[in-house]
């Protein structure tokens, strides 16, 4: 039981890592200075020309998934002063995949190169 408490919460710390990486992001090649909702700034890179955008639209889906997930982790009903929700490895397998490709893009030469 503590084993799976601590492999939860190191789950739950490791997604929200990658998606605070993610949010700094997107608010960095957006240029804001103000408050956007996550989705809306999904939104604004996929409707934009941005290098990754056509990425931020293949994984758009995901995306606005785990901006509901990190809602729930952050500001989501808790029990006992516990969470009831579980991050699996697949997600954070997941969304380390989407952090390393937007932060380093495949470019065309490597794809076709």
């Amino acid at each position: 039981m503590v084993e799976e408490t601590v492999r939860s919460e190191q789950n739950s710390n490791a997604f929200l890592s990658y998606y605070n990486d993610i949010d700094k992001y997107f608010t960095k090649l957006l240029e804001l200075d103000k408050y956007v909702p996550f989705t809306e700034r999904v939104a604004a890179i996929v409707a934009g020309t941005f290098p990754v955008s056509a990425f931020v639209k293949h994984v758009e889906d995901k995306l606005r998934y785990f901006g509901d997930l990190r809602n729930q982790l952050v500001h989501g009903f808790r029990l006992d002063h516990r969470h009831y929700l579980l991050v699996s490895d697949h997600a954070i397998a997941e969304i380390k995949r989407i952090w390393e490709e937007l932060k380093a893009p495949t470019s065309l030469v490597t794809i076709f190169g």
